[in-house]
């Protein structure tokens, strides 16, 4: 077998750099299937001699020819998988569709006709589903064919007295035939999975790669921990990363702090959780302070790096943002489709809600230029300020058959 593969990989390294890995597999598995059946086409040309068949020693002459050509045309040629399986099944049909005309068609049980049930499965290793059908047909018309010839039209022309020794090569043969279909079968789905498994494997390296950096740019436990001394966060993300993070930025005595929900699960809500924290930072070291500009202004940006006006995408985010001035406890919020919830033992537990515009995204016209509301309030006792996404709120109870909803979480809250 593996001087077979070396043979067959040099016939083919000449169309090589012109295929995919995919494709370049099934063209190996085709000139292997070339060799083999030119191999079948020598053998029944000494077996058609033996028992004095000259209609198969001329028709399986063809056939090796052909096998021939089409190997030939695997090295010279770039025709695709599809063109090349098509001829493959094409000269293998001509052959079995047309000997059982000389070895006693449907009235004398011709042993050659059963061949035409191989047609139909190499026709699905090597062309299509939809072309395997067609094929099952033609084979199904042939046979009908021959069905309605009168058995004196289709005689036995090969010697009677070899007729076990040619029935038994002809069914060895049908049989060995099938267990090759059988095991390349089983192999192509073996190193499907394996290709598969490789890419699973690759993929879950770049995510988890993803992650880390995610981790490094983003802000984290320590540096909420520098601004908030007393504070939580819970992110449990659908996959091993997400859309959803938190941001934290002390200027002076100025205290800001976010949570962001941006658009898509695992790898897509995480690129978008790039552009966001960087247009939060530059906004808020370079242009502005103020929460209804800060959001205004990361409405332009997200449209400008996403490209959105020509792309149409519709990337963005769901945040609530807040600023605590130390010197003044005033507290500030401004939401775009999240709230925030304050709890006190003077008023107990109050929300506020978020304006109901998205950042990013494709806007209707009311929504562009969008001046976002900014809540303000002095804080005079101690208070608790809750933030969150609608990651928790969505998270399902398969035994309840619910979501969690908003109302569970602020029940909770209280």
């Amino acid at each position: 077998m593996e001087i077979f593969d070396s043979i067959v990989f040099k016939i083919l390294s000449y169309q090589k750099a012109n295929w995919s890995e995919s494709e370049f597999r099934k063209a190996r598995l085709l000139c292997l299937f070339c060799f083999f059946s030119a191999f079948f086409s020598v053998f029944y040309i000494l077996v058609s001699y033996l028992v004095g068949f000259k209609a198969g020693m001329v028709s399986q002459g063809i056939t090796l020819v052909l096998f021939i050509f089409l190997i030939a045309s695997l090295h010279f040629f770039r025709f695709s998988n599809k063109v090349n399986g098509t001829l493959f099944v094409l000269i293998g049909f001509q052959t079995i569709a047309v000997l059982p005309f000389f070895s006693g068609g449907i009235g004398k049980h011709s042993i050659i006709l059963p061949w035409l049930s191989v047609i139909p499965v190499v026709a699905t290793l090597f062309t299509s589903s939809r072309q395997s059908l067609v094929w099952l047909i033609i084979c199904g018309i042939t046979i009908l064919v021959y069905v309605f010839i009168p058995a004196h039209y289709t005689p036995i022309t090969y010697d009677m007295r070899y007729e076990k020794v040619f029935s038994t090569a002809v069914y060895v043969g049908l049989f060995v035939i099938i267990m090759v279909i059988n095991l390349s079968f089983k192999r192509s789905e073996s190193k499907a999975l394996d290709s598969v498994n490789r890419l699973h494997s690759e993929l879950k390296s770049s995510i988890r790669y993803a992650k880390l950096i995610q981790k490094v740019v983003l802000p984290g436990k320590e540096t909420r921990k520098n601004v908030f001394q007393d504070n939580f966060c819970i992110i449990s993300p659908k996959d091993v990363v997400g859309g959803d993070f938190t941001w934290v930025k002390q200027i002076g005595d100025l205290k800001l702090w976010a949570i962001v929900d941006c658009t898509g699960h695992g790898v897509p809500g995480a690129f978008i959780t790039f552009v966001i924290n960087n247009a939060l930072n530059e906004i808020t070291t370079l242009e502005s302070t103020d929460l209804g500009k800060i959001l205004s202004m990361l409405q332009v940006k997200v449209e400008t790096q996403l490209n959105e006006s020509s792309s149409k995408s519709r990337e963005g985010c769901d945040m609530s943002i807040c600023s605590f001035d130390e010197k003044t406890n005033t507290l500030k919020f401004v939401g775009a489709r999240r709230p925030l919830v304050l709890l006190n033992s003077s008023k107990g537990l109050v929300k506020l809600k978020g304006d109901k515009c998205s950042i990013g995204g494709l806007l209707s016209e009311k929504h562009k230029n969008f001046q976002y509301t900014v809540h303000e309030m002095q804080i005079t006792e101690r208070t608790i300020v809750y933030m969150y996404t609608d990651g928790i709120c969505d998270q399902f109870n398969e035994k309840e058959d619910q979501k969690f909803t908003e109302r569970r979480l602020i029940k909770l809250l209280k």
